[in-house]
Formats: C-alpha cells, sequence, structure tokens
C-alpha cells in the first residue's frame, strides 16, 4: 500500500486533515429544513438539534472524501455537507 499526500486526496473542500476532522456543525437552513421534513415522532424525545446533530455526525463519517453529500436509503433523506473556514457543516436537509 502506498501513502498519499493530503494535498493529492480528491477535495472535500477541507483545507487540511485538521479542517477534515474539525467538529461538524449545523446550519440554521439545515435546522429549518429537518423541521420540515424530519417527523417529530423520529427527534421528540432528544430534541431536533441534539438528534439532527447525530444523524449529521453518524452521515458525514460515511460520505467518500470526494463528495459532498449523503443520501439515507432508508428514509430517502440527503444530507449536504460543506465546508467553511471553521470547519465542516451541515448546510441542508432535503427529501431525495
Amino acid at each position: 500500500m502506498e501513502e498519499i499526500a493530503y494535498d493529492e486526496m480528491p477535495g472535500t473542500g477541507a483545507i487540511d486533515l485538521n479542517h477534515q476532522m474539525a467538529k461538524l456543525r449545523l446550519s440554521v437552513t439545515a435546522i429549518n429544513q429537518a423541521s420540515k421534513i424530519i417527523p417529530i415522532e423520529v427527534w421528540k424525545q432528544r430534541g431536533l438539534c441534539t438528534w439532527l446533530q447525530a444523524a449529521a455526525e453518524h452521515f458525514f463519517a460515511l460520505v467518500p472524501a470526494d463528495k459532498s453529500d449523503y443520501l439515507h436509503i432508508k428514509s430517502g433523506v440527503r444530507y449536504m455537507y460543506e465546508f467553511d473556514q471553521n470547519g465542516p457543516v451541515l448546510k441542508g436537509v432535503r427529501i431525495g
């Protein structure tokens, strides 16, 4: 197996490995979108932001390095990510 320099990896928008590994944050837009499409029964026990943070972190870990979104097949919900100056952000949630 050959070691690949971070600069040669497919781009996600992360500045460096520390940027890639920073704590995922939720955007106001993503929270608003999730409140409209995720059934209340799914998140009411924990609260929307707590549930969404856990789901977004879980799915972010599954996103390939060269992609910026993840489609959860079972629910049909797509989680869309981007990087800003502070690290990864869940920028949107939508059906399909």
